[in-house]
Protein backbone atom coordinates (compact mmCIF):
# COMPACT_ATOMS: atom_id res chain seq x y z
CA UNK A 1 0.00 0.00 0.00
CA UNK A 2 1.09 3.26 -1.23
CA UNK A 3 0.54 5.81 1.71
CA UNK A 4 0.94 9.64 0.62
CA UNK A 5 0.77 11.61 3.99
CA UNK A 6 1.28 15.29 4.41
CA UNK A 7 2.80 17.08 7.66
CA UNK A 8 4.54 13.50 9.38
CA UNK A 9 7.64 15.04 9.95
CA UNK A 10 6.28 15.55 13.88
CA UNK A 11 3.29 15.21 15.45
CA UNK A 12 0.09 13.28 14.45
CA UNK A 13 0.96 12.67 11.37
CA UNK A 14 4.53 10.75 12.58
CA UNK A 15 2.64 8.81 15.21
CA UNK A 16 -0.33 8.25 11.94
CA UNK A 17 2.63 6.51 10.06
CA UNK A 18 3.56 4.40 13.27
CA UNK A 19 -0.09 3.58 13.57
CA UNK A 20 -0.66 2.28 9.88
CA UNK A 21 2.62 0.56 9.74
CA UNK A 22 1.20 -1.57 12.55
CA UNK A 23 -1.50 -2.06 10.71
CA UNK A 24 -0.50 -2.49 7.25
CA UNK A 25 3.43 -3.65 7.75
CA UNK A 26 3.72 -3.98 4.06
CA UNK A 27 3.17 -0.55 3.78
CA UNK A 28 5.42 2.60 2.02
CA UNK A 29 5.40 5.75 2.55
CA UNK A 30 5.64 9.36 0.76
CA UNK A 31 6.05 12.17 3.40
CA UNK A 32 5.96 15.55 2.33
CA UNK A 33 7.03 18.34 4.75
CA UNK A 34 7.86 21.70 4.49
CA UNK A 35 10.04 21.08 7.28
CA UNK A 36 13.26 19.58 5.16
CA UNK A 37 15.14 18.88 8.77
CA UNK A 38 12.43 17.15 10.26
CA UNK A 39 11.50 15.00 7.03
CA UNK A 40 15.25 14.09 6.47
CA UNK A 41 14.89 12.73 10.51
CA UNK A 42 11.90 10.94 10.29
CA UNK A 43 12.74 9.25 7.10
CA UNK A 44 16.30 8.22 7.93
CA UNK A 45 14.57 6.92 11.02
CA UNK A 46 11.52 4.63 8.92
CA UNK A 47 14.50 3.15 7.21
CA UNK A 48 16.25 2.48 9.83
CA UNK A 49 13.28 0.17 11.09
CA UNK A 50 13.04 -1.23 7.74
CA UNK A 51 9.89 1.11 6.54
CA UNK A 52 10.12 1.84 2.54
CA UNK A 53 9.75 5.92 2.68
CA UNK A 54 10.08 8.78 0.02
CA UNK A 55 10.34 12.18 1.73
CA UNK A 56 9.87 15.74 -0.55
CA UNK A 57 10.58 18.37 1.38
CA UNK A 58 7.77 20.66 -0.83
CA UNK A 59 5.68 24.14 0.35
CA UNK A 60 1.92 22.69 0.15
CA UNK A 61 0.49 26.23 -0.17
CA UNK A 62 1.76 26.65 -3.46
CA UNK A 63 -1.46 24.95 -5.09
CA UNK A 64 0.04 25.07 -8.28
CA UNK A 65 2.74 22.64 -7.52
CA UNK A 66 0.62 19.97 -6.21
CA UNK A 67 0.35 17.50 -9.28
CA UNK A 68 3.98 17.63 -9.71
CA UNK A 69 4.32 16.21 -6.08
CA UNK A 70 2.23 14.02 -6.76
CA UNK A 71 3.64 13.23 -10.13
CA UNK A 72 6.47 12.36 -8.43
CA UNK A 73 5.14 10.49 -5.48
CA UNK A 74 3.70 8.00 -8.15
CA UNK A 75 7.18 7.45 -10.48
CA UNK A 76 8.92 7.10 -6.85
CA UNK A 77 6.17 4.19 -5.57
CA UNK A 78 3.51 3.70 -7.75
CA UNK A 79 -0.20 5.07 -7.47
CA UNK A 80 -1.27 6.22 -4.34
CA UNK A 81 -3.77 3.94 -2.65
CA UNK A 82 -4.38 6.28 0.73
CA UNK A 83 -4.04 9.89 1.09
CA UNK A 84 -4.07 11.12 4.18
CA UNK A 85 -3.99 15.19 4.34
CA UNK A 86 -2.81 15.91 8.03
CA UNK A 87 -0.27 19.46 7.71
CA UNK A 88 -1.78 22.42 8.67
CA UNK A 89 -1.41 25.69 10.50
CA UNK A 90 -3.03 26.99 13.88
CA UNK A 91 -2.44 30.68 14.12
CA UNK A 92 -4.76 32.58 16.73
CA UNK A 93 -5.77 36.04 16.09
CA UNK A 94 -9.13 37.98 16.14
CA UNK A 95 -10.39 38.48 12.68
CA UNK A 96 -9.81 42.01 12.93
CA UNK A 97 -5.92 42.15 13.61
CA UNK A 98 -4.67 39.08 12.00
CA UNK A 99 -2.99 40.36 8.85
CA UNK A 100 -4.37 38.99 5.04
CA UNK A 101 -1.56 36.81 4.58
CA UNK A 102 -1.56 34.92 7.68
CA UNK A 103 -5.08 34.63 6.82
CA UNK A 104 -4.36 32.98 3.59
CA UNK A 105 -1.74 30.63 4.58
CA UNK A 106 -4.68 29.32 6.79
CA UNK A 107 -6.79 28.71 3.91
CA UNK A 108 -3.83 27.37 1.43
CA UNK A 109 -2.63 24.92 3.46
CA UNK A 110 -5.85 23.57 6.13
CA UNK A 111 -8.47 23.59 3.01
CA UNK A 112 -7.14 24.54 -0.72
CA UNK A 113 -4.10 22.21 -0.63
CA UNK A 114 -6.03 19.16 0.99
CA UNK A 115 -8.60 19.86 -1.51
CA UNK A 116 -6.26 20.04 -4.46
CA UNK A 117 -4.25 16.54 -3.62
CA UNK A 118 -7.77 14.88 -3.19
CA UNK A 119 -8.47 16.23 -6.40
CA UNK A 120 -5.62 14.94 -8.03
CA UNK A 121 -5.48 11.40 -6.21
CA UNK A 122 -9.29 10.75 -6.15
CA UNK A 123 -9.97 10.17 -9.81
CA UNK A 124 -7.61 7.23 -10.10
CA UNK A 125 -8.82 5.88 -7.23
CA UNK A 126 -12.28 5.79 -8.65
CA UNK A 127 -10.92 4.19 -11.75
CA UNK A 128 -9.24 1.35 -9.94
CA UNK A 129 -12.12 1.28 -7.70
CA UNK A 130 -9.53 0.88 -4.78
CA UNK A 131 -8.52 3.13 -2.11
CA UNK A 132 -9.42 5.91 0.21
CA UNK A 133 -8.73 9.42 1.85
CA UNK A 134 -8.10 10.12 5.62
CA UNK A 135 -8.83 14.30 6.09
CA UNK A 136 -7.99 15.88 9.28
CA UNK A 137 -10.66 18.78 10.33
CA UNK A 138 -10.84 20.15 13.49
CA UNK A 139 -13.54 20.45 15.97
CA UNK A 140 -13.05 24.26 15.43
CA UNK A 141 -14.76 23.93 12.33
CA UNK A 142 -17.63 22.59 14.00
CA UNK A 143 -17.66 25.21 16.91
CA UNK A 144 -17.30 28.65 18.09
CA UNK A 145 -13.63 29.66 19.08
CA UNK A 146 -12.21 33.28 20.22
CA UNK A 147 -9.24 33.90 17.53
CA UNK A 148 -10.06 30.82 15.17
CA UNK A 149 -11.83 32.91 12.66
CA UNK A 150 -9.67 31.81 9.78
CA UNK A 151 -8.41 28.44 11.37
CA UNK A 152 -12.17 27.71 11.68
CA UNK A 153 -13.44 28.26 8.54
CA UNK A 154 -10.31 26.80 6.33
CA UNK A 155 -11.20 23.12 8.78
CA UNK A 156 -15.36 23.70 8.59
CA UNK A 157 -14.48 23.70 4.41
CA UNK A 158 -12.48 21.16 4.45
CA UNK A 159 -14.81 19.18 6.82
CA UNK A 160 -17.71 19.94 4.32
CA UNK A 161 -15.73 19.30 0.97
CA UNK A 162 -14.88 15.54 2.76
CA UNK A 163 -17.89 14.60 4.20
CA UNK A 164 -19.45 15.33 1.22
CA UNK A 165 -17.51 13.51 -1.40
CA UNK A 166 -17.28 10.60 0.78
CA UNK A 167 -21.36 10.78 0.66
CA UNK A 168 -20.58 11.03 -2.73
CA UNK A 169 -18.54 7.99 -3.22
CA UNK A 170 -20.20 5.79 -1.42
CA UNK A 171 -21.21 1.94 -3.34
CA UNK A 172 -17.44 1.98 -4.57
CA UNK A 173 -14.30 1.08 -3.14
CA UNK A 174 -13.17 3.78 -1.91
CA UNK A 175 -13.29 5.24 1.16
CA UNK A 176 -13.28 8.77 2.99
CA UNK A 177 -12.77 9.32 6.68
CA UNK A 178 -13.52 12.97 8.23
CA UNK A 179 -11.71 13.17 11.39
CA UNK A 180 -12.35 15.90 13.62
CA UNK A 181 -9.44 15.94 16.53
CA UNK A 182 -10.51 18.24 19.84
CA UNK A 183 -7.45 20.16 21.45
CA UNK A 184 -4.30 17.09 21.13
CA UNK A 185 -1.36 17.34 22.76
CA UNK A 186 1.28 18.69 19.72
CA UNK A 187 3.16 21.64 19.65
CA UNK A 188 1.02 23.12 17.01
CA UNK A 189 -2.00 23.11 19.74
CA UNK A 190 0.71 23.98 22.26
CA UNK A 191 1.50 27.27 20.43
CA UNK A 192 -1.86 28.30 19.92
CA UNK A 193 -3.30 27.80 23.35
CA UNK A 194 -0.54 30.23 24.20
CA UNK A 195 -2.44 33.01 21.99
CA UNK A 196 -5.76 32.53 24.85
CA UNK A 197 -6.31 33.74 28.32
CA UNK A 198 -6.20 31.06 30.64
CA UNK A 199 -9.41 30.24 32.24
CA UNK A 200 -11.57 27.38 34.22
CA UNK A 201 -12.88 26.22 30.84
CA UNK A 202 -9.09 25.94 29.24
CA UNK A 203 -7.87 24.20 32.31
CA UNK A 204 -10.43 21.67 32.56
CA UNK A 205 -10.78 21.24 28.69
CA UNK A 206 -9.89 17.64 27.54
CA UNK A 207 -6.86 16.83 25.74
CA UNK A 208 -6.18 13.95 23.64
CA UNK A 209 -2.43 12.41 22.96
CA UNK A 210 -1.62 12.13 19.35
CA UNK A 211 -0.99 8.36 19.49
CA UNK A 212 -4.40 7.24 20.34
CA UNK A 213 -5.75 9.69 18.00
CA UNK A 214 -3.85 8.19 15.40
CA UNK A 215 -4.72 4.20 16.49
CA UNK A 216 -8.26 5.52 16.19
CA UNK A 217 -8.35 6.96 12.53
CA UNK A 218 -6.54 4.15 11.51
CA UNK A 219 -8.87 1.80 12.84
CA UNK A 220 -11.58 4.06 11.74
CA UNK A 221 -10.17 3.92 7.89
CA UNK A 222 -10.24 0.37 8.13
CA UNK A 223 -13.62 -0.39 9.68
CA UNK A 224 -14.83 2.11 7.06
CA UNK A 225 -16.65 4.57 9.19
CA UNK A 226 -16.95 8.14 8.05
CA UNK A 227 -16.42 10.39 11.21
CA UNK A 228 -14.40 10.39 14.06
CA UNK A 229 -14.25 12.80 16.83
CA UNK A 230 -11.89 12.73 19.29
CA UNK A 231 -11.54 13.25 22.82
CA UNK A 232 -14.77 10.98 22.31
CA UNK A 233 -16.91 14.08 24.86
CA UNK A 234 -16.45 16.30 21.90
CA UNK A 235 -18.60 14.59 19.48
CA UNK A 236 -21.13 16.04 21.46
CA UNK A 237 -20.06 19.35 20.23
CA UNK A 238 -20.69 17.76 16.61
CA UNK A 239 -23.99 16.58 16.77
CA UNK A 240 -25.13 19.40 19.12
CA UNK A 241 -23.91 22.34 17.56
CA UNK A 242 -26.38 24.90 18.87
CA UNK A 243 -25.72 23.95 22.49
CA UNK A 244 -21.63 23.92 21.86
CA UNK A 245 -21.79 27.28 20.19
CA UNK A 246 -23.95 28.36 23.33
CA UNK A 247 -20.93 26.92 25.55
CA UNK A 248 -18.12 28.53 23.37
CA UNK A 249 -19.68 31.82 23.40
CA UNK A 250 -19.81 32.24 27.14
CA UNK A 251 -16.91 30.23 28.57
CA UNK A 252 -14.31 30.08 25.94
CA UNK A 253 -10.97 31.67 26.30
CA UNK A 254 -10.23 34.83 24.71
CA UNK A 255 -7.13 36.22 22.83
CA UNK A 256 -4.39 37.64 25.25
Amino acid sequence: MHVFITGAATGIGEATIDAVFEKVPSAGFTIADKNQQALQAVCEKLTRRGVHNHGIACDLTELDAIPDIVKRAREQMGEIELLINNAGVMLVEDFATMSWQKAMLTINLNLLAPARLMKEVLPSMLERDKGGVINIASMAGKTLMHGCSWYGASKAGIGQISEITGMEVEGSNVHILTVYPGPIDTNLAAGARANLEENFAARVMPVGDRETLARKMVKAFFDKQDVLAYPEIYDTARHFHTLSAWFARRFSPRTR
